[in-house]
Order: structure tokens, then C-alpha cells, then sequence
């Protein structure tokens, strides 16, 4: 009779306590003593379980809970100068993973147009392409290579069958990497059926890193009056390093490196970013610009742009341009001979956000994370940001009280998802001094 009798007094403490009221320590501690499943804070924090047996005289045992503050979505009141990709891609919590080793299934990437991968006399039969790629172009596929058209008879992995000069065509030479189009499909009447090839799905993967950042203050440090800071210096001070595990989180979406990690010693996983997939090493498909310390023209943008509305099309092709503070620069010169400046007007200059182009409209950014000789295009639909599990979530906890310190800890477990890289490019060793 007794227990239920607490049990409804601890129900109103609890009902309380969501409406903001405080409760002490001694009252949770009792609280769990009696059996009963952990308060929820009222500022909608969540309290598991430290300790089990509180000895209630002894006071140092009181801190018997764990405190879990999600901040994630303190993303939000940052500033964009700080993080401006973490937004730009939509946030930090965009999926959860249940693995550290996480994968993502991509499909095969179809084009209408590719490069011969050998040089053609005017009778071979046996046409090869990109490897990998033949169940692209099934029986009954014609070719264009030049003025010549091809009708495709058979596909193998990496080998066309084909009927030289076909439509009424006249066969040829043609020099390697000479463009291939698809101009139809055509098959005499009555002919037996033929399949089209399985698509042939890929399996880029990432790893989860873990980032954490403990701070602690005296008590003394806690509660001094100091100079120009606002409210206690312990959440001053998680404050700035929740900002830092952000920017932190930023760069590696920039330039990570894929990493496993080892468990044996400190050598700790790590996630890849953009520079990382993007990559012909780590994707074939990646589209890489070497300038080799050459300055960036309007041209390297154009030709870049016209790669990949080639590879995949006008809808899917990266539009939003992230640079440097150099190469922003150099990208408002490019126009600057444009501006005029009327005798009354006492201010000039050019800024250039937005770049009309025959593949559509090009964002351009300029952001502090960017590596200073690199470029990168981007469609932000294709990166993502995700956790591992539900407290791989950013979040912030109190630590045990230790001597005459306040301690708390700022914790994530994060991964980035980085699809259809063909689609985005990436312009590297940009001269920094023309």
C-alpha cells in the first residue's frame, strides 16, 4: 500500500518536473530506490540510470544519472560562414546507420552517348567499350561512331558483337576515344527476343567516426564574475566546443579520408568526404579537373559542366559551385570588363553568385572549409549527412562530479553518403597567384 501510495506522489513530482520545475537529487535518488523507471527532465532531457544501492548518506554518491542533451539541432543558429555546407545538404541527421562499415546500393549509370575504348579498323567485328558497361547496349542497339552506324548482334562485359557499316552506311576507321552515340533500336521482323542485360548495382561504402570533447570548470570558474561572458562558464565553454565538433564535422565532409581504423590501438575510424569519392582512384566515374598550378578560366567551368551534362544529363548534373576565397576572386574577374560605372555613382565592383550557362544556373560559394587550390560542383541531393544509432546523435551529457569540478561531455558518431559521384566534379591544383 505504501509503494503505490509513493508511486503517486512520484507520478505528480514527475508531471511537476515536465512543466519545469526542479527536482533534487535526493528525490531521483529515492526515486530509483523504490523500483520505479527514471524521470524525464523537463527541459526534455532523458535520465538513465548511473547507479544502482544509493547509499543515502553519503552525498558524493547522488550524481547517479546520466543527462542526455541532444544539440543537433543547434546546426540551425550557427553561422553560415562557420558551416554553410552542413546546411546547405540538409542538416546532420539525415539517415542513421546501425553499422560502422555502412553501405549504400547505387544502380548503373546510363548514358546515351560513350568513348570507343580501342582504336576501330573499317572490318573488326568485336567493338570494345568502357569495362563493365556492355549490357548498356543489348541486341538491336545501333552506334554511331563518326558517319558510320553499327547494329549491335551480341554484348558481352566489355565487348560488343556488331554488323559494320549498317543503315546503309559505309564502315570505316575510327581513332580511339572516338564518340559513340545511340541513335535506336532496330531488329528484322519475326526475329527471336533477345534480354537486355541486368543492371550492374555498386556498393560504395563509408565508416562512422566518433568525435568527443569533454570540458570541465572549477566550481570557483563556474560562478566569478568574468568580463564580457554571458551566463556560467561551463556552458560557455560547451558551447564552443559544440561550435568546434561542427566546423570539425564540416572539414571532414570537405577533405576526410575513408579510414577503418584499428581496435588494438588509438589509430581511429574515419569517414571520406568530397575529396576523398571524389576521386578516379577511389570512383571511375569521379570528373577531376588537374590544373596543374594553372590558373581557372570560364572555360575550366564550361568544359567541366559539359563533361557531365554528357555522363548524366541535364537533371541530375551538379549546380552549386563551392570555392575558395582565391578562386571566388579570379570568378568575378571573369566578367569584370562587363562593368560599367556611371559619373555620379561612387561605388564599384562586381560579385558573382549566380553564373547563367547553358546547363543551367551555377551557385557559386565562397567558403573558409574549401581547400585553398580546389574547386568543388556539387548536387547537394547527392550528400548526405547521417548518425550511428540514436546516441551517435550530438549530444551533450553531464560526467560525475570529481573533486571541485564541473564536467560535462559533447559527443557524435557521424558518417557522410556521397552518391552518384559522375554526376559532380571536382577542380584541383588552381594557381593561387594568376
Amino acid at each position: 500500500m505504501f509503494k503505490y501510495t509513493v508511486e503517486v506522489v512520484f507520478r505528480l513530482i514527475a508531471q511537476l518536473r515536465a512543466e519545469g520545475f526542479k527536482i533534487s537529487p535526493e528525490t531521483e535518488a529515492l526515486h530509483l530506490q523504490m523500483g520505479l523507471p527514471p524521470m524525464a527532465g523537463g527541459d526534455g532531457t532523458v535520465l538513465t540510470p548511473r547507479a544502482t544501492g544509493v547509499d543515502m548518506d553519503e552525498s558524493t554518491n547522488l550524481e547517479f544519472s546520466l543527462r542526455v542533451r541532444y544539440v543537433d539541432d543547434m546546426l540551425a543558429v550557427l553561422s553560415d560562414y562557420d558551416v554553410f555546407l552542413l546546411k546547405r545538404v540538409g542538416g546532420i541527421d539525415q539517415f542513421t546507420v546501425r553499422n560502422v562499415k555502412h553501405e549504400w546500393v547505387e544502380d548503373d549509370i546510363w548514358a546515351r552517348r560513350f568513348l570507343v575504348a580501342e582504336a576501330l579498323d573499317n572490318s573488326e567485328t568485336a567493338v570494345d567499350v568502357p569495362t563493365g558497361t556492355g549490357h548498356r547496349y543489348p541486341k538491336g542497339t545501333l552506334l554511331k561512331v563518326d558517319d558510320e552506324v553499327m547494329l549491335v548482334t551480341a554484348f558481352a562485359a566489355s565487348v560488343l558483337t556488331v554488323i559494320r557499316g549498317a543503315a546503309g552506311t559505309t564502315a570505316a576507321t575510327h581513332l580511339i576515344s572516338a564518340e559513340v552515340l545511340i541513335v535506336g533500336y532496330a531488329i528484322q521482323e519475326g526475329a527471336a527476343r533477345s534480354l537486355r542485360g541486368t543492371n550492374i548495382y555498386t556498393m560504395p561504402f563509408n565508416y562512422c567516426q566518433i568525435g568527443r570533447q569533454a570540458v570541465g570548470v572549477t566550481y570557483r570558474q563556474q560562478e566569478i564574475d568574468v568580463y564580457g561572458r554571458s551566463g556560467p562558464d561551463l556552458d560557455e565553454k560547451m558551447g564552443n566546443a559544440m561550435k568546434q565538433m561542427m566546423v570539425g564535422l564540416e572539414e571532414g565532409l570537405f577533405e576526410g579520408n575513408r579510414h577503418p581504423g584499428t581496435v588494438t590501438t588509438d589509430d581511429a575510424g574515419t569517414f571520406g568526404g568530397l575529396d576523398f569519392y571524389f576521386n578516379t582512384t577511389n570512383d571511375a566515374n569521379a570528373n577531376v579537373v588537374d590544373l596543374n598550378s594553372a590558373a581557372i578560366t570560364e572555360t575550366t567551368l564550361l568544359d567541366l559542366l559539359q563533361t557531365i551534362f554528357y555522363k548524366v544529363g541535364a537533371s541530375n548534373m551538379g549546380r552549386v559551385l563551392l570555392t575558395g576565397a582565391w578562386t571566388k576572386r579570379k570568378i568575378n574577374e571573369f566578367w569584370r570588363a562587363g562593368v560599367r560605372q556611371q559619373r555620379a555613382e561612387n561605388t564599384i565592383g562586381q560579385i558573382i553568385n549566380n553564373i547563367e550557362t547553358d546547363f543551367g544556373t551555377i551557385e557559386v560559394f565562397m567558403h573558409t572549409a574549401v581547400p585553398k587550390t580546389k574547386a568543388f560542383l556539387l548536387n547537394p541531393a547527392f550528400v548526405e549527412v547521417g548518425h550511428f544509432g540514436k546516441l551517435g546523435r550530438m549530444h551533450s551529457r553531464d560526467l560525475p562530479v570529481t573533486n571541485d569540478t564541473f564536467e560535462r561531455e559533447i559527443y557524435g558518431d557521424y558518417t557522410t553518403r556521397i552518391k552518384n559521384v559522375a554526376a559532380q566534379g571536382k577542380i584541383q591544383e588552381i594557381s593561387l597567384t594568376t
